[in-house]
């Protein structure tokens, strides 16, 4: 595993989500939540994914949307190990931030969530690592739509359309 891509808050976007499996191309990916896939699209998408996926659901998201793309909910939160790091994926509607995690996130552990559509990466007083990786479809705030990649060694925010990098944190 070389990099792992990151998005959330895709809100039925089918061509922005097309766009972004097209950047991760085999690489594994995470979905932090409101995938809302409420179109056949999504079923015909994920079955031609090869990727590892890790997912949760998002406040948006219902059993109605999953069934019609065929596609199974996933859980509210995940925990993972990549690159030696636990990482805590879920929404952010509900655990907010570390602290509110029901494992113990330590110095150099990641917490990645969504909800905000707003891009965040910083380092906490505790030493984990906050992702959000904004938004898809919908993004708030002063930046376009975002994703996210982790790696051994650094993490960056870039823009879906154009790839600028908006954030980037190495460890």
């Amino acid at each position: 595993m070389e990099k792992i891509y990151i998005c959330s808050d895709v809100h039925n976007d089918y061509f922005a989500f097309q766009s972004f499996i097209e950047k991760a191309r085999e690489n594994p990916m995470i979905i932090c939540g409101d995938l809302t896939p409420s179109s056949q699209n999504f079923s015909t998408i994920f079955s031609q994914l090869n990727n590892d996926l890790y997912m949760v659901k998002g406040n948006c998201d219902n059993a109605y949307d999953f069934s019609i793309a065929n596609i199974n909910i996933p859980a509210r939160i995940r925990i993972e190990n990549f690159f030696d790091k636990n990482v805590l994926i879920t929404h952010g509607d509900i655990i907010k931030n570390p602290s509110q995690s029901p494992i113990e996130l330590k110095c150099g552990d990641i917490f990645i969530s969504g909800h905000t559509h707003v891009p965040q990466l910083y380092t906490d007083d505790n030493g984990v690592i906050i992702l959000n990786p904004g938004s898809l479809s919908r993004p708030r705030g002063k930046f376009d739509s975002s994703y996210a990649t982790l790696d051994k060694d650094k993490i960056e925010i870039r823009t879906l359309k154009k790839d600028h990098l908006i954030l980037t944190l190495s460890f």
